[in-house]
């Protein structure tokens, strides 16, 4: 996620994580009525935060937010799949010390 996001890039990932946290689902038509845009300028804008990692694409089935490896180790063990804390701190350290 190093590359800058851009002024619509940023607009449309907020859009995208209000609606997620609305509960509905971010489509792309979706995307493109709270923006006031085509839903293929949608697509674009979708695919390039898929491309800078913060979306993941689902073929037939849309976007969802990227979760980093730091966030899935937390959910992974507040959901009782990893016993040891150890786990999550160390994922956590490694992806810090990735972005230093």
């Amino acid at each position: 996620m190093s590359t800058p996001l851009s002024k619509r890039q940023r607009e449309a990932l907020s859009y995208f994580r209000a609606i997620v946290r609305r509960g509905d689902v971010a489509t792309c038509d979706a995307i493109a009525r709270c923006m006031d845009i085509s839903r293929v300028t949608a697509f674009e804008h979708l695919s390039r935060l898929v491309d800078k990692g913060f979306l993941v694409r689902h073929p037939h089935r849309g976007f969802t937010l990227a979760e980093s490896s730091a966030m899935a180790a937390i959910r992974r063990y507040r959901l009782g799949l990893i016993d040891d804390p150890e786990t999550v701190i160390d994922a956590c350290e490694t992806e810090l010390m990735g972005a230093a």
